[in-house]
């Protein structure tokens, strides 16, 4: 069984290693932690679940917004003081609502990185989805 990271549909007893309604190449291990990818049913069928259960690293067809939402759900996490915490995921609502490439984003990003440094490690992976090249500069990654 492989998992297409374009959409997260399983694949039984594929012909090759690309998907075929996708052209992506197809995965059954995580990427981060390399167990193997747990599957989950939805309306079309079986399917890879939204994180890795073993190391919760997110899948790739994820969009901006859930991935966002699960950044929100690191700093929850975190032992950071709850108005810490309430202005973090306050500041990632304002990220959300804007284009990864506005530079508007920038300091929401730099202070998330400078407060929850662990949920910022997070966000690593998938950095590239959640913030554009423009303030990638301003941010110096």
């Amino acid at each position: 069984m492989l998992i297409c990271p374009a959409t997260g549909h399983a694949v039984n007893n594929p012909i090759g290693p690309f998907c075929g309604d996708h052209g992506a190449r197809m995965f059954s291990d995580c990427p981060a932690c390399g167990s193997e990818w747990s599957l989950t049913w939805d309306s079309r069928g079986e399917k890879g679940t939204d994180f890795c259960a073993h190391c919760g690293n997110p899948a790739p067809w994820l969009s901006r917004k859930e991935l966002i939402q699960w950044l929100k759900a690191g700093v929850q996490a975190t032992d950071l003081e709850p108005a810490k915490r309430r202005e973090l995921q306050e500041a990632l609502d304002r990220i959300a609502e804007l284009a990864p490439d506005d530079t508007k984003t920038a300091a929401g990003w730099d202070k998330l990185r400078a407060v929850a440094p662990r949920v910022w490690e997070l966000a690593k992976p998938v950095i590239n989805k959640l913030i554009g090249e423009g303030v990638k500069k301003i941010l110096g990654l």
